[in-house]
């Protein structure tokens, strides 16, 4: 997940290298982030943590991880989301499951606050997930008023009944965009929940990790987090 993460970040230059066999490796990539979500995903959606345990045995999924599990998975879902947005696979919609109903009910952890295996860690998901649809909201409304300057009009189809074009109901698109901010929101309430936990039981949780200090075992980790929280727009995370 890793690897194929960090080469979604370079598909310009992949593809720059040789028309052909660029294509080429982007389509292996993406061919490979679709066996992964078919083929190496417990049932309950997590990912298997290496390849020699057996999806279909509930006793091999345990863990819920940035390092192993469903966490660092999401953040791969969500780069391929932006890569390959003419997919006929919602990545996102893929990521916002797995983030539901595996990192959330699963991911306060006992072994720190960290990053790597820690809270904080599983926290980020959520707060990645609630970026990404920040950012797809501001494309669209860059698309729209792109739209509106340059003067093209929308046209709409008449119904069978009447000869008046059909238009958008305002209270409906008011309803619209005001789920979408709920469900933008609840994804940042999802980060706070855990990152209050985490400093609720640090006393007892910042020792757990070999490395207490550090950036992705220890409480370094849990105040980069604190401090992405409180302004998500200006990320401090280290290449996130």
């Amino acid at each position: 997940v890793g690897i194929l993460y960090s080469l979604l970040h370079f598909v310009r230059e992949i593809r720059s290298l040789h028309h052909e066999l660029g294509n080429d490796v982007t389509s292996l990539i993406q061919t490979t982030i679709n066996i992964l979500y078919d083929k190496m995903c417990f049932p309950s959606g997590n990912l298997l943590s290496s390849l020699g345990k057996k999806k279909d045995d509930k006793i091999n999924d345990k863990l819920v991880q940035w390092c192993h599990g469903a966490t660092g998975y999401i953040l791969l879902l969500l780069k391929a989301s932006q890569v390959y947005s003419n997919s006929d696979l919602c990545y996102l919609e893929m990521a916002q499951k797995i983030a539901k109903e595996v990192v959330y009910p699963r991911g306060l952890l006992k072994k720190g606050v960290g990053l790597c295996h820690g809270i904080s860690g599983n926290a980020y998901a959520f707060l990645a997930i609630y970026c990404h649809l920040l950012e797809k909201e501001k494309e669209q409304i860059q698309q729209q008023n792109t739209v509106s300057a340059t003067g093209t009009k929308l046209t709409f189809l008449p119904s069978s009944s009447s000869s008046t074009p059909l238009q958008p109901s305002p209270k409906k698109q008011k309803c619209k965009k005001d789920r979408h901010k709920w469900e933008e929101k609840q994804w940042l309430q999802m980060a706070h929940q855990f990152a209050n936990f985490a400093i609720q039981h640090l006393d007892h949780l910042e020792h757990e990790p070999g490395r207490p200090f550090s950036l992705y075992e220890g409480n370094a980790g849990l105040i980069i987090l604190l401090v992405d929280l409180v302004d998500s727009n200006f990320l401090t995370f280290p290449c996130f």
